[in-house]
């Protein structure tokens, strides 16, 4: 989602945080997966942000869940 932020007067430590966390050269530290059941989402984690990079839905059968055939 693209965000517009407008305001008179940055001081530098906030210009430098801001460009941090919108960099595009910026590489996550950490991947993190979020399951439920029939639900994953994918996170690539950095210093200042988290972006949703993918979310899977599966349907899973009651059969399947409980592991009968």
């Amino acid at each position: 989602m693209k965000v517009t932020l407008i305001k008179r007067h940055f001081d530098s430590i906030h210009l430098k945080k801001l460009h941090e966390a919108t960099s595009e050269a910026q590489t996550g530290n950490v991947l993190a997966i979020v399951m439920e059941e029939g639900i994953a989402h994918i996170f690539l984690v950095s210093k200042s942000t988290s972006k949703l990079k993918a979310k899977i839905d599966k349907h899973i059968s009651k059969k399947k869940a409980f592991g009968e055939k």
